[in-house]
């Protein structure tokens, strides 16, 4: 006998062979991302009312869009255009902000922490782990102290805090070595994320340089670092040298093939002796697994669970798995899925199908998408794009790489929003307001696990996550 949970909020008792209570047999989520929404979705769609609960946990209320947090940064859109609140988003789903804590397949279970640090069991007859990929600044000394990570709608009002702050603080210093740190900017990793950010922040700092009086766009200094030979190696050759000669000549000074060997308040340092002075650090590369997953007796491949075609694991009949935390392989091209959006979407979908397909006793299908393309924007109105073969770059580029993204928004508000935040841009100029905000402990003081006072950095929104992440086993956050 084990127990199971309900949503009216009561225990019940079952035995773990017999029928569900109230005959509805339950599907539980494990993440709000773009696999585990999509999942849920077409679950309500798909499953007959009263056929099976759908319970979807995540630790946010809302899902966001990340494509576009880029766009957020750089203050051409509202962040919060780019969040629709889950609940809205799925009005059949019982969405809970509870943190999962650990996985129990011998019992069909999983274990979560209440609002009130409780530990609680919710049995399954179905689970669906689609949590993502967290980022993981731990690889590179002193990264996750005085770096940036750009995961959620936390990280970038952070950054884009962070970045007007250092303008502002530049506009009122006297010291030009120190202005100069304060108006340089550091991204490492020249993937889609690293070089979308590296374009969207050049284009912020120096599109508002005319409204300050100590310094000029000229004294602004943006860098992109990256390990490899070639920034964008899912493209091919062509447009990824066009990307580069685009970003330098945008003023964006490419380094390739340089490795950050630690990350300091003053900067960063390169494998090569080199020092670049900053004060700001975007980290794009490097992510790990959700804690949850970390210490599950499953089988692993290449660091993702290993799955069935139909993407279910391979131990466990009653699990899937899907999205970046997955390996899961495409009958489409018989390729390995990559960690993107893209393919995070379809397999929420197609797994949400197969389960239905379980609950009603028919034989699953396995993972087929064919890929529509990829797309990068590289600021200042041009980008690169391979669409359905086509290889296109420049403003044509862009142009389509906001259409795709405007329209694969989850809700018609959210298009609209974000339709009208792009037209105003055009003629008007990006928001330089500056919010300040309490002293809150930064990073190195929760590594240190004390609050100092006084504390000005630009952390605020990604501390609690940070020593969660970091301090896994101490005592709860001081704030």
């Amino acid at each position: 006998m084990h127990n199971r949970f309900t949503q009216t909020g009561r225990w019940a008792t079952a035995a773990p062979d017999s029928e569900p209570l109230e005959n509805r047999r339950r599907v539980i989520i494990l993440g709000g991302g773009f696999g585990g929404v999509n999942c849920a979705r077409t679950l309500s769609r798909e499953l007959k009312p009263g056929e099976a609960e759908v319970v979807l946990f995540s630790r946010e209320n809302h899902l966001v869009f990340s494509p576009l947090l880029a766009e957020a940064v750089g203050a051409s859109i509202n962040p919060l255009d780019i969040v629709v609140p889950l609940r809205q988003l799925l009005p059949r789903v019982f969405c809970r902000t509870e943190e999962v804590r650990a996985i129990d397949f011998a019992r069909s279970e999983i274990e979560y922490e209440t609002a009130d640090h409780e530990r609680c069991r919710m049995a399954y007859d179905q689970l669906v782990i689609a949590c993502g990929n967290t980022a993981n600044l731990q690889a590179t000394p002193g990264m996750a102290e005085h770096g940036f990570a750009l995961k959620n709608i936390d990280d970038a009002l952070a950054l884009r805090c962070h970045i007007l702050e250092r303008m502002e603080r530049a506009e009122v210093c006297a010291d030009p070595g120190r202005r100069r740190r304060h108006l340089t900017f550091v991204v490492v990793g020249g993937g889609f994320s690293g070089v979308e950010v590296a374009g969207d922040v050049n284009d912020l700092v120096r599109s508002s340089a005319r409204y300050f009086k100590n310094f000029v766009a000229k004294d602004i200094s943006v860098r992109l670092v990256h390990s490899g030979s070639q920034l964008l190696p899912e493209i091919n050759r062509d447009l990824r040298e066009f990307a580069r000669k685009k970003l330098e000549h945008a003023g964006i000074q490419v380094t390739l093939g340089a490795r950050v060997r630690s990350a300091l308040r003053e900067g960063v340092a390169l494998e090569g002796g080199q020092f670049i002075e900053a004060d700001t650090i975007v980290c794009t590369a490097g992510s790990a697994p959700a804690r949850v997953l970390e210490h599950l007796a499953v089988a692993r491949e290449k660091g993702r669970l290993a799955t069935r075609p139909d993407m279910r694991l391979r131990d466990w009949s009653k699990v899937w798995a899907i999205g970046d935390s997955a390996l899961i392989l495409n009958q489409f091209d018989q390729r390995l899925s990559p960690p993107t959006g893209q393919f995070a979407e379809r397999q929420g979908a197609q797994c949400a199908r197969n389960i239905v397909r379980v609950l009603r006793d028919q034989p699953t299908r396995p993972f087929h998408f064919k890929p529509f393309g990829t797309l990068c924007s590289i600021g200042g109105h041009s980008a690169v794009a391979e669409l359905f073969g086509l290889s296109m770059a420049g403003f044509l580029a862009w142009f389509v790489w906001r259409g795709v993204y405007l329209f694969k928004l989850p809700t018609w508000l959210q298009r609209l929003q974000v339709g009208f935040d792009w037209a105003l841009l055009l003629l008007f100029p990006r928001d330089l307001s500056h919010l300040r905000h309490p002293a809150k402990a930064c990073r190195t003081c929760c590594v240190q696990g004390r609050a100092r006072g006084g504390c000005t950095c630009s952390f605020f929104a990604a501390c609690k996550r940070f020593q969660q992440a970091t301090l896994a086993s101490a005592e709860p956050a001081l704030f």
